[in-house]
């Protein structure tokens, strides 16, 4: 896929090109996330427990923002994994490993965080707000569910991703 080194068909610099726009785009689904968690954790989404309460907005904001940081992480170790095995003279199991895990660990630290930045816009009227909502949390258990048994599934979690951030 990659063809000769320096030939007609090499496709490094392509991707390599593709690898530094990516850093772009983490940086800005990084700052969405961490904006929305900043939302989340001044939401009123006190629980009665009796006589007392509890707003568990704040520790969810605050959770939220720690995976985004972990899944922005994450991606920047795959982005450096693949540029290894860009690199690399012979692609070993182990450099495909790497640039494999670190891609698992990405999106099921994107998934988290958007089922935990799901309970920004859920509340108790029914609009279009708890409607992205129910998106959001549609979508993070999807990718969990595509993490465990098909990339296709999460291919497909793409879609609904783009959606949310539309909306």
């Amino acid at each position: 896929m990659l063809g000769a080194r320096g030939g007609a068909t090499d496709m490094r610099g392509k991707l390599r090109g593709g690898l530094y726009g990516d850093y772009v785009f983490i940086a800005a689904y990084w700052l969405l996330f961490i904006g929305t968690s900043i939302v989340l954790a001044s939401r009123d989404l006190t629980l009665p427990l009796g006589r007392l309460s509890f707003n568990p907005a704040l520790w969810l904001g605050v959770a939220a923002a720690i995976c985004a940081t972990s899944a922005a992480i994450f991606d920047v170790v795959e982005n450096s994994c693949l540029a290894a095995l860009l690199d690399a003279d012979r692609i070993t199991q182990p450099l495909i490993n790497n640039a494999s895990a670190a891609g698992a660990l990405k999106w099921a630290m994107c998934f988290t965080t958007l089922f935990l930045l799901s309970f920004t816009f859920i509340h108790r009227g029914l609009d279009a707000v708890l409607l992205l909502g129910v998106l959001y949390m549609a979508t993070a258990i999807l990718g969990f569910v595509g993490l465990r048994t098909s990339p296709w599934v999460v291919e497909k979690v793409f879609f609904l991703l783009a959606l949310g951030f539309i909306a």
